[in-house]
């Protein structure tokens, strides 16, 4: 088995063929022109250095892609496909570590690959990554039902407030998120977050500009005209909100602040006819996890987080 970068402004028929079929497995996409588009938007973005796609071949044929895309230092995958029969050459972890040897060299510091489970895998793949100091964590989608009958309290000491997320505080905002994740765990898995441009690159991507973002959802906390506590939180829909974040700054810790912007946020929902509230958080943060759990929230997905720094070789 064999592998190489596709950087050329054209793929080949081989390439073109398997990934119609994997548009095909993945999405039960057979249209051939929504096909023809898509691979040509991808050739596009790898001529712009928007994509980088990776492919494993056997006896010439492909058997497996990798594709990822930058967000500032980091490469981040998008797309990742093996064919079930080349889980016994143990493709994966080779077309993993040829992927990231090659995006290292390109300049690229963190490495993050992140699969919704259970997805199929050669049975050492999880083994031999973390034996080539990959680090492997697990995350939880979970989802709190918002009930409108439900009485979500705010206690809030002196001289703390609460207002509504504005984008004339952006920075503030971004900076108390930075700033409470420090030494965290989740910084290993988005490296984004130890840094307020990496923090607003990342932001302003997957909320299109922070339009995504619902104000009266998003609670900032204050104290003495200063943003402490930091909630992004957008809808999906009309009946589901999402938590992209939610911090307390570490100053201000363990005084119910946390509390109380969960439960802001349960209300403003409540309002707003959300009834269902979802978030994401690392298994291995037990306390974040379990308390999560304690509030009510159920874990509906798991996903799988395959983590490199190039400083760990």
């Amino acid at each position: 088995m064999t592998f190489r970068i596709e950087d050329k402004q054209s793929l080949g028929i081989k390439e073109k063929a398997f990934l119609r079929e994997y548009f095909k497995t993945k999405y039960e996409i057979v249209d051939s022109e929504k096909t023809t588009e898509m691979i040509k938007t991808l050739i596009e973005q790898v001529n712009k250095k928007q994509r980088y796609v990776l492919f494993a071949y056997s006896d010439e044929n492909p058997q497996g892609l990798i594709i990822g895309r930058p967000i500032g230092e980091t490469i981040d995958v998008t797309t990742f496909y093996i064919e079930p029969d080349s889980y016994s050459q143990n493709c994966g972890y080779r077309l993993v570590s040829s992927f990231v040897k090659k995006m290292f060299s390109l300049g690229f510091k963190y490495y993050r690959h992140e699969e919704p489970l259970p997805y199929n895998m050669e049975k050492t793949y999880q083994e031999t990554l973390a034996k080539d100091r990959f680090m492997i964590y697990h995350r939880a989608e979970m989802v709190l039902e918002i009930s409108e009958e439900e009485d979500y309290p705010i206690v809030l000491k002196d001289n703390y407030s609460i207002i509504p997320f504005t984008k004339d505080r952006l920075a503030e905002s971004l900076q108390v998120i930075v700033d409470a994740n420090k030494g965290q765990l989740d910084s290993k898995i988005y490296p984004e977050m130890n840094s307020l441009e990496g923090l607003k690159e990342a932001f302003t991507r997957i909320t299109n500009n922070f339009e995504r973002v619902t104000a009266d959802l998003s609670p900032q906390i204050i104290f003495n005209d200063k943003i402490v506590g930091a909630s992004i939180v957008g809808k999906m829909g009309k009946e589901k909100g999402y938590i992209l974040e939610i911090v307390v700054h570490p100053k201000h810790q363990r005084k119910g602040l946390g509390k109380a912007l969960m439960n802001k946020i349960c209300l403003e929902c409540s309002k707003a006819g959300v009834k269902h509230l979802a978030l994401a958080v690392t298994k291995e943060n037990k306390i974040a996890y379990e308390l999560y759990k304690k509030i009510g929230f159920i874990e509906r997905r798991r996903i799988l987080s395959i983590v490199k720094h190039k400083n760990s070789d």
